[in-house]
């Protein structure tokens, strides 16, 4: 006998059942469709018939509720790993069950209980401040530890540069000029005046210009007479800056001597009246240098030429940082060598 055939009723019920068990399976979130028009046509949004399918549709209603109760539910693993970043005990991982882990983020945090509750499979969280408050410390965090990063990449580069700036000063000097020994193995700075935290001298470098190198150092006059001054060395020219102690108020008697004075507003500058003042004093450009002399004894003498300009002798601790990172800048500003001759004399 054949089988009898499968009767409709058969096949509806046989399809719902497969249905539902797909849809137990599964998470359910109900989406609202809303319709912008009534043409079906792209780009046209039509107000009054948006509001009424809200109003019919009860999502005003729907968000009430969902605002009375607890907004925001999370399964406990994804709760814990997302969160995981706020504490110590949690990051980079957690050494017991996520019921803890998730109580311990929430007593870590000093969120209230009674906006916080745990359910079979997940955690629910009452009110977005309290949400938001978790999301505010994970970004923190997470710039924190970008920071870091930055940090330690930062520090890796410079000490890569500097390291290739030392190799290619030792190059410049090898076996024409005595070094000390102390010097050899010296970290280079390269920023010793921490221009970062001197505005009174940052200001006086135009901003289209990269500082490479500044240090306090002493220049020489026709007379051999020693003056202390700020140099600054940038990818464009060199700077020599004085700075000048300056009487200020009722009794202002004018500006002091460089050398002097700048020492006595030192000691004055805590006292009312007195105030510093940094100017340039000149500004050499880096294709107008001739050459950079230097002795062949263990000294810290350089002579630096300019084309059509009076030499200035300078005396700089870190003359050999300073003098390759001019000749760096110069070759690549003007495409050929910086001359550097040296002599006993």
């Amino acid at each position: 006998m054949k089988a009898r055939p499968t009767t409709v009723g058969t096949k509806i019920r046989t399809q719902a059942n497969a249905l539902v068990e797909k849809l137990m399976a599964c998470q359910p979130h109900y989406v609202r469709c809303i319709k912008p028009n009534e043409n079906q046509t792209p780009g046209e949004w039509n107000s009054s018939s948006v509001i009424e399918q809200v109003k019919y549709l009860g999502l005003v209603a729907n968000i009430e509720v969902r605002k009375a109760g607890f907004v925001y539910r999370r399964e406990f693993a994804k709760f814990l790993t997302r969160y995981a970043i706020l504490t110590k005990q949690t990051w980079p991982k957690w050494n017991g069950s996520v019921t803890d882990g998730v109580m311990h983020i929430v007593d870590a945090m000093h969120l209230d209980r009674r906006e916080v509750q745990l359910g079979n499979t997940k955690v629910f969280i009452k009110s977005p401040e309290s949400l938001h408050l978790l999301e505010d410390m994970r970004l923190r965090k997470f710039d924190n530890y970008a920071r870091i990063i930055q940090k330690a990449m930062k520090r890796f580069c410079a000490v890569r540069v500097y390291q290739r700036q030392r190799e290619q000063a030792t190059d410049i000097l090898y076996g024409r000029k005595e070094r000390n020994a102390r010097s050899l193995d010296r970290d280079y700075v390269g920023d010793y005046c921490n221009l970062h935290q001197r505005p009174d001298l940052q200001r006086l470098i135009p901003r289209n210009e990269k500082t490479d190198f500044s240090s306090y150092l002493y220049k020489y006059d026709r007379r051999f007479r020693r003056q202390g001054r700020y140099f600054v060395s940038t990818n464009q020219a060199l700077y020599i800056i004085d700075e000048e102690c300056i009487k200020v108020g009722s009794g202002a008697g004018g500006k002091g001597g460089s050398a002097a004075a700048a020492q006595k507003g030192r000691q004055q500058q805590s006292q009312e009246g007195y105030m510093l003042e940094y100017k340039v004093k000149r500004r050499i450009p880096l294709e107008n240098i001739n050459e950079i002399k230097m002795s062949e004894y263990r000294d810290n003498f350089f002579l630096l030429c300019v084309n059509n300009d009076y030499a200035t002798l300078l005396e700089l601790s870190s003359k050999t940082e300073a003098v390759s990172i001019i000749s760096k800048n110069y070759a690549k500003k003007t495409n050929r060598a910086l001359p550097i001759t040296f002599g006993q004399g």
